[in-house]
């Protein structure tokens, strides 16, 4: 069977579902512009107020919690296993790599540089917001209800201050801006999650760190499902759920018509395209 030119989101959605349905491991971690920048060895500053990104300086209005220093000078251990984790490949192993975005003309030099890392397009390369932004209502309606009901045992890795809205096995907590003690924060939670018990999902919204996770369980337990869920369960877990427009699916705009939510789709950059 050829391997089509490019992926198609629904596609993978829907696979994704059938995965969990069956109830069959895989892995699914997700390379954005943060992981760019730290995979290309350049300096990358998120703090409150202020961000280093691209060698320019910004503001933004991220709560403390989103605080990630990438040093090129001392963070190489953690720039080493993020490479790794970029260029390692297996049989329902999902990658999300960055893609089109109208509002980033960067996207598809960081896509082109990130199929260079994998080798090439394969099956298992995907997008990065493939469980938000257009499928993101979808996610949460459908996806996360048939984990809640398909898994006994899920374990969230999250930062310490969730506070959990829904039945879980184990929250694993990620303190802030993990970099900075890399070796024993990744070491620590890893130890933790190869004691989890058999058949688990995790779901995992610890930034880069996901990554890094995600490769080396899979490796180690392949009895697990492991999901990088990024910000997209933000209000389950008592944390800041309006940091990002997709936020808003649920939010602001879910009262609207579709019609309407359609038209903010393509306003706000959400449709996924390749």
């Amino acid at each position: 069977m050829s391997i089509p030119v490019k992926p198609n989101s629904k596609e993978h959605f829907n696979s994704f579902m059938n995965l969990l349905n069956s109830r069959k491991p895989f892995t699914f971690i997700r390379f954005s512009d943060g992981e760019v920048e730290v995979l290309r060895n350049r300096k990358l500053t998120i703090e409150n107020k202020k961000t280093f990104f691209r060698g320019k300086t910004y503001s933004n209005n991220y709560p403390e919690m989103d605080t990630k220093k990438f040093d090129p000078l001392t963070d190489q251990k953690f720039r080493s296993d993020l490479l790794d984790s970029s260029i390692f490949k297996s049989e329902f192993f999902y990658k999300g790599i960055r893609t089109f975005s109208i509002n980033d003309s960067e996207s598809i030099i960081d896509r082109e540089f990130l199929l260079r890392l994998n080798g090439g397009f394969d099956s298992y390369l995907t997008f990065s917001d493939l469980l938000i932004n257009e499928n993101y209502l979808q996610f949460r309606s459908k996806m996360f209800k048939l984990i809640l009901n398909n898994f006994k045992n899920i374990v969230v890795v999250s930062n310490w201050r969730s506070i959990i809205k829904f039945k879980f096995h184990r929250h694993i907590k990620v303190c802030d801006n993990f970099i900075k003690n890399y070796q024993y924060e990744m070491t620590s939670i890893l130890n933790t999650l190869i004691n989890i018990p058999l058949n688990s999902v995790v779901l995992c919204s610890a930034s880069s760190l996901t990554n890094i996770l995600g490769h080396k369980l899979y490796l180690l337990r392949p009895d697990i499902t492991f999901l990088d869920v990024g910000t997209s369960i933000n209000d389950l877990f008592s944390l800041q759920d309006n940091t990002r427009v997709y936020h808003k699916l649920l939010n602001k705009f879910k009262k609207y018509p579709i019609p309407i939510k359609f038209l903010n789709l393509l306003i706000n950059d959400l449709l996924i395209r390749w």
